[in-house]
């Protein structure tokens, strides 16, 4: 396996200023010798959460390992936390995907099948990602962007919708103004253009409600996107893989592996979507 660390900023000569982040670490699986060498792979680019605060690495490395044994190459996004403001975040996936769809051929993946997958405040980036309008464009100024082909919402923030709005991941993104939020409200921003969609989470989250993920569906429905909703009847926030490579308290007890269902489900939705290894 080859693994490597782009520094987004210096790969595209862009001003870092003071921003932390903007690394993507790329994972490419070696060409195994049992298989033609043209067989190309999907892609997963994986954003881990931390409500634009910190990066919970719990929803990094353990992701990108369990697709690279499923199939895939995969990167991880490092972007910049800490008080930095939209759009910071936004532009440095934005790069990351320009990347691995213009670097396609050299890391031997499929270009049209390129995803992405979100945890919490990494799920909200994503949604940007995937509805970033002609004026971010225009301001990032790099030539051609992409959207992932697929996205992966694992109990997201969402909606700027009071009742159930993660106000800390808005607050650190810099919308503290209810109307100014709705800039970033993904549901708000979703448009025809929106990728096909797995948009998972559980009843029993405390922290990032699951209306979140249902007010995203009911969007995507009303704009023909296809996409899956599949919520759990257990669990809490911060699920990531359900399994020893994700636990946070030392006694296992946040370890419910019958929610790892959500990765089952997932890996048979993008089976069905064709995300495989092909010649």
């Amino acid at each position: 396996m080859k693994v490597k660390r782009i520094d987004l900023y210096k790969f595209y000569k862009l001003d870092r200023k003071d921003n932390d982040g903007g690394y993507l670490d790329l994972y490419i699986p070696a060409v195994n010798k049992e298989f033609e060498k043209s067989r190309k792979l999907p892609f997963m680019l994986v954003i881990p959460g931390g409500g634009y605060w910190f990066l919970a690495d719990r929803e990094a490395e353990p992701l990108a390992f369990h697709y690279l044994a499923n199939g895939f190459a995969c990167g991880i996004l490092y972007y910049s936390i800490d008080h930095k403001k939209y759009p910071t975040q936004l532009f440095e996936s934005l790069l990351a995907m320009k990347y691995v769809k213009e670097h396609s051929r050299a890391l031997r993946i499929r270009k049209n099948r390129v995803a992405a997958i979100g945890c919490s405040a990494g799920g909200h980036l994503l949604g940007t990602l995937s509805s970033f309008t002609n004026k971010e464009k225009e301001e990032l100024n790099v030539g051609e962007l992409y959207r992932p082909d697929a996205a992966i919402f694992s109990y997201s923030v969402i909606s700027s919708e009071e009742g159930f709005k993660h106000e800390g991941s808005f607050a650190n993104l810099g919308f503290t103004d209810k109307e100014k939020a709705k800039k970033v409200s993904i549901e708000l921003r979703a448009d025809k253009n929106f990728p096909i969609s797995f948009i998972w989470a559980s009843k029993l989250d405390d922290d990032v409600r699951y209306e979140n993920s249902v007010v995203l569906a009911n969007k995507l429905n009303e704009l023909g996107i296809d996409n899956e909703l599949y919520l759990l009847e257990e669990g809490g926030h911060g699920l990531s893989t359900c399994n020893l490579t994700s636990y946070r308290k030392k006694d296992y007890s946040d370890v419910i592996r019958r929610c790892a269902s959500w990765i089952t489900k997932c890996d048979e939705w993008l089976f069905n979507h064709d995300f495989v290894p092909k010649e």
